[in-house]
């Protein structure tokens, strides 16, 4: 389907194993935005649960509308936290021509992590008429 209307992304943190959520706190504000299509975190050393040191970094992936030069976009985002989710950074990590994926939000994008680094892949076509590619980015 097709975003053709202003979306927000907000993620709220438990830190008490889901009992207890905090409050919601915005990724995106303002406007068209895919919806958030990954969320990769790397647990314990790998694992979603552990007896040891918990890894603090989150990683999250959406697509979002930008405005290049009068033309509209949709470019790949990145979102991390390496607090448990309580603070976010976004980064756009598309080139800043061309779109990546079509124009709606079904999920052309994915990422995992590996302790505070994160590994993204997404569709990307430079013009309307040329042949999709995948794009890779590392953090």
């Amino acid at each position: 389907h097709e975003v053709n209307s202003p979306v927000s992304n907000y993620v709220r943190v438990s830190t008490t194993n889901g009992l207890h959520w905090g409050p919601a706190i915005p990724l995106t504000t303002s406007g068209l935005n895919g919806f958030v299509t990954q969320i990769a975190t790397n647990g314990c050393n790998g694992g979603y649960s552990c007896f040891g040191t918990p890894n603090a970094n989150v990683f999250l992936i959406w697509p979002q509308v930008v405005n290049v030069g009068g033309t509209h976009y949709w470019h790949m985002f990145i979102s991390s936290s390496s607090n448990f989710g309580s603070s976010w950074t976004n980064n756009d990590v598309s080139n800043p021509t061309g779109t990546s994926g079509p124009n709606n939000d079904i999920a052309t994008s994915s990422i995992t992590a590996n302790g505070a680094t994160a590994y993204a892949v997404w569709q990307y076509q430079a013009t309307s008429t040329s042949n999709y590619q995948v794009m890779f980015v590392h953090s």
